[in-house]
């Protein structure tokens, strides 16, 4: 089968492992006050969030925090929690502007919305260059005006 594939000696060999061999399953759940020793072992090991930081229990208030809009999901290997993820759906834009560049992905806007800022935008790019050239225009009309009056005067 290798044989046909370009770049592929014909003595090359595949071997394929499932991730399982490699990897325990990890399953993933809603977080519970429970998970807090875990967690707390795996921040302090792992982390710069540790509990010697940010209080003893930061990772327990986390979880505890939880409401509609925000939830803490734990990856369980086992028995043991070896993971923390918070989601949530307050999402702060205008802090999120500040720290990147989000041009690329429609600076998180529904594109519709996008595309009328940018034809704005260009629209506004517009208008300034045809001011700056009436600006332009009208001092070289000053400058020949000047230059003639000079000239009037010399002679």
């Amino acid at each position: 089968m290798l044989s046909e594939v370009k770049g592929i000696h014909t003595d090359s060999r595949l071997f394929y492992t499932p991730r399982t061999g490699v990897l325990p399953y990890v399953e993933i759940r809603i977080a519970k006050q429970e998970d807090h020793d875990d967690l707390a072992e795996v921040f302090n090991k792992q982390s710069e969030m540790r509990t010697d930081v940010h209080g003893e229990f930061f990772i327990a208030e986390m979880i505890a925090g939880q409401s509609e809009t925000k939830k803490a999901l734990v990856a369980q290997v086992k028995d043991k929690a070896v993971g923390l993820m918070v989601v949530t759906k307050d999402v702060n834009i205008d802090m999120l502007h500040q720290c990147f560049k989000l041009e690329s992905y429609d600076n998180l806007l529904k594109s519709d919305y996008m595309d009328a800022v940018r034809k704005r935008r260009e629209a506004v790019q517009q208008e300034m260059f045809k001011t700056q050239e009436e600006n332009r225009k009208e001092q070289l009309t000053r400058l020949k005006e000047e230059t003639i009056v000079i000239l009037v005067l010399i002679k």
